[in-house]
């Protein structure tokens, strides 16, 4: 890969010299055909011919040379970095191969000259992205089943892994979509040149996705659980998604054919619902908010699946429910119950009726444990159901006289 040249002049001393003598030479010229008889463009192009062939003597005393740069082979390195997330596996519109296979074909099956050319000047180093970056020996080992495109993080840490090292470049292959910040706001000041290169289609696909989720839980178990989700929808305007609610269970070792080794048996067919709700789509880009309450049936840590789909139009067929991808149709939260009663601890200073009241009051309340500290101080009467002889009353009420 060359870098671009420049024209350096070898005799730079002679360049005053000649250019004055130049301008001289025209002045004299002009002047000379000055009153000849001859016509005007015939003048000009005796001037033109006979200037510019001092010129090219001119250039010829400057002696000018054309030089451009040239790097040692093998000298600096290149890194090509792939993305490796499950992105690249949507099939855009209008095409019958996935992301993923048009970068392999750009990899792997079809490099062309640009990939021999880049092994001839360069040590390349080949890396794939998900969640992280890692090394790759072949493109050919790219699953496309990432979790994620770090492509921010991935990028600063090439630049410190490089920092003391000649990198060249970075040749970034990918849909673009990140995951972990905005490619547009990257700060890349500390970067070696980066050349994306972008796979996939502008056109939007058909899409319905949870784009995000949460969980709302108090401390009591009575309580119900919140969870509330963003569903993003594209391309489905006028139809309607619904999103459903499964208890997952990671204890049985009961899986769907083809589904991952962490998929609980949540998504086994014909396996009902805890809730289920509907929503209508009005335009062909919108973010639907669903909301549920449910009670975990256990204590301790229960896990819930999420599931979105578009409902099918008898009308329409099975392919009006078509998506890019199904793999962002489903996710996983976590609920973490206390399986012991909240206890709580009374400290008082003497014995008094409030701790009666309250210990009776939260009896009969499984969650809640009450636990009583009562501190006499040395000084005060130490604390006696009995009195002293001959008194009728307790102790603690010495020094009261009683209202007659």
């Amino acid at each position: 890969m060359d870098l671009p040249g420049k024209i350096i002049v070898s005799s730079p001393e002679w360049l005053p010299g000649l250019l004055g003598g130049f301008a001289v030479f025209l002045l004299i010229l002009v002047w000379s055909y000055r009153g000849t008889g001859i016509s005007f463009g015939r003048r000009i192009t005796c001037i033109l011919l006979k200037g510019s062939a001092v010129a090219l003597l001119v250039l010829c005393l400057l002696e000018p040379q054309w030089t451009q740069q040239k790097p040692e082979a093998g000298a600096n390195y290149y890194a090509v970095v792939a993305d490796n997330s499950q992105s690249m596996s949507i099939f855009d519109p209008g095409l019958n191969r996935s992301r993923g296979e048009e970068m392999t074909k750009l990899l792997v099956t079809e490099p062309g000259l640009w990939r021999d050319t880049l092994d001839d000047m360069f040590q390349v180093r080949k890396y794939g992205i998900d969640s992280r970056l890692h090394g790759l020996k072949d493109f050919s080992e790219l699953t496309f089943d990432g979790g994620a495109s770090a492509l921010g993080s991935a990028l600063h840490q090439l630049g410190s892994r490089f920092r003391d090292q000649p990198l060249a470049g970075i040749l970034l292959v990918s849909d673009g979509n990140a995951t972990d910040a905005d490619l547009d706001q990257l700060d890349l000041a500390d970067l070696p040149p980066v050349y994306p290169v972008v796979i996939g289609s502008k056109e939007s696909s058909r899409d319905v996705s949870i784009t995000s989720m949460s969980l709302s839980q108090t401390a009591f178990e009575d309580a119900p659980v919140t969870l509330t989700a963003d569903i993003s929808s594209i391309g489905f305007a006028g139809r309607e998604v619904e999103a459903r609610l499964f208890a997952a269970d990671f204890s049985k070792p009961t899986f769907n054919e083809g589904a991952k080794i962490d998929e609980p048996s949540s998504s086994i067919e014909g396996q009902a619902p805890i809730d289920s709700l509907i929503k209508g789509i009005s335009s062909d880009q919108e973010t639907l908010a669903f909301r549920f309450q449910f009670r975990p049936e256990q204590t301790g840590v229960s896990f819930y699946r999420l599931e979105v789909s578009v409902v099918a139009d008898s009308l329409a067929g099975d392919e009006s429910t078509e998506e890019a991808t199904m793999a962002n149709n489903r996710r996983l939260a976590i609920v973490d119950r206390d399986s012991e009663p909240h206890r709580i601890l009374y400290v008082a200073g003497r014995p008094n009726w409030e701790y009666k009241f309250l210990n009776r009051s939260l009896d009969e309340d499984d969650q809640v444990q009450l636990v009583g500290l009562i501190r006499i101080a040395k000084k005060s009467p130490k604390f006696e159901f009995k009195g002293r002889q001959g008194e009728t009353s307790n102790p603690l009420y010495r020094g009261f006289r009683q209202k007659r």
